[in-house]
């Protein structure tokens, strides 16, 4: 099976202003254009590790795993449970672009969503202790 996943640009050019609201607002129309958009994407590659490391064998796909798993997971599975089922691929991806230092390339926008995926487990593995 084939996917049509990838950035509409490498992670290390500059973002359009233009694109803010739909990267980082909240809306039913948002949500619907990812679902039908990468739905499909997000069951091919979680089924198929092979496509999975290929994709991180680049920072272009690998950055666009982040996104899957971490970002188009919350608009897909909006308010359920399911919106987080993917985290752990996220953070492991998030990783390797750290370990490959990759980031240090990118675009800062890019780069915080990388780094956004990690302080999430930092923040938990601090506060986990005291809240559970």
């Amino acid at each position: 099976a084939s996917h049509k996943l990838h950035l509409s640009h490498s992670p290390l050019a500059p973002i359009s202003p233009s694109s803010f609201g739909l990267w980082f607002g909240a809306s039913a129309e948002t949500d619907k254009l990812i679902t039908e958009t990468f739905e499909n994407d997000l069951k091919t590659i979680v089924s198929n590790p092979q496509l999975q490391t290929e994709m991180k064998s680049n920072v272009e796909g690998a950055m666009a795993l982040v996104i899957l798993f971490d970002q188009f997971t919350r608009n897909i599975f909006r308010n359920k449970p399911e919106a987080f089922q993917y985290d752990a691929l996220a953070l492991e991806t998030a990783k390797l672009i750290r370990e490959k230092k990759w980031d240090l390339e990118m675009n800062p926008i890019y780069r915080g969503f990388a780094y956004l995926v990690i302080s999430y487990f930092i923040s938990f593995s601090f506060y986990s202790p005291i809240l559970f």
